[in-house]
């Protein structure tokens, strides 16, 4: 086990993370970037974890499936954290119309049909009529 793994920090993080994949690599991961992130490993969980009680992790792709979400190791290696912020998923405005059922179908089929036949029926009524000439008034 990476001594990482072992430090009360990356255990603190990896723990509010939703994926508990790939343990050793996430741990060599957060090693390697303790040490070159300003403030150390303190700094580095405090920067993490002010992003996820930001409500990071209630967004895509980091609630769902698990299958879908990235592992720590590549939320770690990509730097995710640092993403600038996104909006929140808003599940309740459709991003398109709801489809329309058989019925509701059926229905918009026949008013159409009707009024094809209306408008034929008044051509055909219509037909060889004079229509009225309008001019324009110039004031």
């Amino acid at each position: 086990m990476y001594l990482a793994a072992k430090t009360a920090a990356f255990l603190d993080v990896f723990h509010r993370y939703p994926r508990k994949d790939k343990k050793e690599v996430a741990a060599q991961i957060w090693s390697e970037l303790a040490e070159t992130h300003p403030g150390g490993e303190p700094a580095l969980r405090e920067a993490i974890l002010k992003r996820f009680d930001g409500g990071m992790l209630d967004r895509a792709p980091y609630r769902g499936p698990n299958d879908k979400r990235p592992c720590f190791d590549t939320f770690l290696a990509e730097r995710r954290w640092e993403d600038p912020e996104s909006a929140p998923d808003d599940e309740t405005a459709p991003t398109r119309p709801p489809p329309e059922s058989f019925r509701e179908r059926d229905e918009r089929l026949r008013q159409d049909r009707r009024l094809s036949e209306a408008a034929e029926s008044l051509a055909e009524a219509t037909k060889g009529l004079p229509f009225l000439q309008t001019t324009k008034r110039i004031a």
